[in-house]
């Protein structure tokens, strides 16, 4: 408990002080971020985030139904709300992802590995389809990418991540791999077992390869709206000259950098990824990337309060999810 709550107010002041060097650095603006204060910006923004959260619980929805739970998509939507809202103020390991897996896997007990796994495949395939949509958008600018090294190391970087990502997840829904033997030299550990159950939740997936398609093209409207959303903050935040493809380009590589969990839902590392992005692609200084991420968070931050009240509804204490992670 104590060394969650350490590591908590450590990511915590790694935020703060990532914050503060970008306003000293002049490159983080909080009087244009007063612009976001506008109930029409707010309503829209919102409006595209509830959409957003909507396709990403029905991407959940149907991982889960994989492990025969039958979740209605509103129960779904409630949990990420509420994962949401843990993501920016649960202290120490405990993100949102995981208060959700707790609340799964505590109201199915018959299948406690599917349950946590599908948090984890859920998590897998947004991250997925962010690689696709990077590399995609990228090769839409493949000379200019070329033509700059570091652009073209993380295109590289990319597709390679991409490709062993795919081999990953071949092999682990391979049957084939499955009847290869090498089950038995792991069946006699705690942790052998625990890995071959995790492995077999997984390997569950392999007769429902349609599932995991929808839920990669399901991933990749969450991130189109988000993008997107992101892109219109940045027209109405006074960045109209930044081009749409940027942002394309851009934000999936941001997102991937701000779920290393290093700081609460990415806040202070999420604006030093995107300062040195947009930076990366337009070739000037700018203030766009860390006050667009900023007003994005602010409104991801905004919508998961509601996550409070279904939190609120759960008769388990935040107690019992710290005690689940152990000691």
């Amino acid at each position: 408990m104590i060394k969650n709550i350490l590591v908590g107010f450590g990511k915590a002041a790694l935020a703060l002080v990532l914050l503060f060097w970008l306003y000293q650095k002049g490159v983080l603006d909080f009087k244009v971020l007063s612009k976001l204060f506008s109930p029409t910006l707010i309503l829209v923004s919102l409006l595209n985030l509830v959409l957003s959260y909507y396709f990403a619980s029905w991407r959940w929805q149907i991982l889960l139904k994989v492990q025969k739970i039958r979740l209605p998509r509103w129960e779904c939507y409630k949990l990420n709300l509420v994962g949401l809202f843990f993501n920016y103020v649960m202290p120490g390991g405990v993100g949102g992802d995981v208060v959700k897996a707790f609340y799964i896997v505590k109201d199915h007990p018959q299948n406690r590995m599917g349950a946590g796994m599908s948090v984890l495949l859920d998590r897998v395939m947004g991250l997925y389809a962010m690689l696709l949509l990077a590399i995609i958008s990228l090769c839409f600018h493949y000379s200019e990418v070329m033509a700059n090294p570091q652009l073209k190391m993380i295109l590289q970087s990319l597709v390679v991540l991409f490709i062993g990502f795919s081999l990953a997840l071949s092999l682990a829904l391979s049957d084939q791999f499955r009847q290869a033997g090498w089950k038995k030299y792991l069946e006699n550990t705690r942790i052998g077992r625990k890995f071959l159950s995790a492995y077999e939740a997984i390997h569950s997936y392999s007769q429902y390869r349609k599932i995991l398609f929808q839920a990669v093209v399901l991933s990749l409207i969450t991130q189109v709206l988000a993008i997107s959303l992101i892109a219109w903050l940045g027209f109405q935040l006074g960045f109209a000259e930044t081009p749409l493809s940027i942002y394309f380009s851009v934000v999936p590589l941001g997102f991937m950098v701000t779920a290393i969990p290093i700081s609460p839902a990415g806040v202070g590392v999420g604006q030093m990824a995107f300062f040195f992005l947009f930076n990366l692609f337009m070739g000037y200084e700018s203030q766009v990337g860390p006050t667009v991420i900023t007003a994005y968070q602010v409104l991801n931050f905004i919508l998961g309060l509601s996550g409070v009240w279904f939190f609120i509804q759960r008769k388990s204490s935040l107690k019992e999810v710290e005690g689940s992670l152990g000691p």
